[in-house]
């Protein structure tokens, strides 16, 4: 429980199951738990409403462990919440994420709508889990936005270089660019 950092814990309906999941195999590994005590170790893994749930709806059943993902899975993750992660994916624009942080430069803000866009992505289906999808996405998130015109018209052949391009070109004309002297 000791090696749980509260930003690896599951807190419920704003987090991912399955990318939690994930860690809480990996710490069980490096902790010595083996896979037949991971129902018993599961609560170290819970945080915020996903804690309360499972203390108020499936401690003391004893229960084997994908059967209380499941349940986490089915009170968690529901339709609506894939709606809403959806609609934010359709919605989110540099230009949006700039007038939510208005103090922060476009380089940052592009960073922030990086893993908003990402988290959002990994709630989608798995066939639109790939990196072209969401390339497809960045592109149209970036359009109108000056400082990112060279870097979307002709884009790089993947994902990461595509991220790389646009954040170079963010991070030449934001406010820590070298002033000219005439």
């Amino acid at each position: 429980m000791k090696i749980y950092d509260e930003k690896s814990k599951y807190h419920g309906s704003a987090d991912i199951l399955d990318t939690k999941i994930m860690v809480f195999y990996d710490l069980c590994s490096k902790a010595g738990v083996r896979e037949t005590d991971w129902a018993a170790a599961f609560s170290a893994m819970l945080a915020g409403d996903a804690k309360e749930y499972y203390y108020e709806n499936i401690m003391n059943r004893k229960l084997e462990f994908p059967t209380i993902v499941n349940l986490l899975r089915e009170n968690f993750e529901t339709q609506e919440r894939q709606t809403r992660f959806m609609s934010h994916w359709n919605s989110t624009s540099l230009q949006e994420v700039k007038r939510r942080n208005e103090d922060k430069t476009m380089l940052e803000c592009f960073d922030i709508m990086y893993k908003e866009l990402r988290k959002c992505q990994l709630i989608m289906d798995k066939d639109q889990q790939i990196d072209a999808f969401l390339k497809r996405r960045l592109l149209m998130a970036c359009e109108g936005v000056e400082e990112c015109k060279l870097a979307i018209f002709k884009p790089a052949a993947g994902l990461q270089g595509l991220r790389d391009d646009i954040r170079h070109a963010l991070a030449l004309s934001g406010p820590s660019r070298p002033t000219a002297f005439p």
